[in-house]
């Protein structure tokens, strides 16, 4: 389980990291990495991205970091504005 003090757990349907695909909707940090995607995909012809994030607990030990890969593995890039949204989610 992930907690956010600044968005809240994403588990909660108040917090703005709230995964709601039954409903099919997206919460405001994938439309906001879909919008900015859509503009900077076509500046990169390798479609490899570097994604980072900062201030969350990491598993598996929850242990806080300021500054990760997204995805979790020994490598920030993610491939395609597709990739990008499934490293986040």
């Amino acid at each position: 389980m992930f907690l956010l003090a600044s968005n809240g757990d994403p588990g909660d349907m108040s917090s703005l990291h709230h995964f709601a695909p039954a409903a099919n909707r997206m919460n405001p940090y994938e439309q906001a990495i879909l919008s900015v995607g859509d503009i900077i995909k076509d500046y990169d012809v390798s479609n490899m991205f570097p994604v980072f994030g900062f201030g969350a607990r990491i598993p598996p030990y929850g242990s806080v970091s300021h500054n990760f890969y997204v995805s979790l593995t020994d490598s920030a890039s993610c491939y395609g504005i597709q990739g990008v949204l499934e490293a986040y989610r």
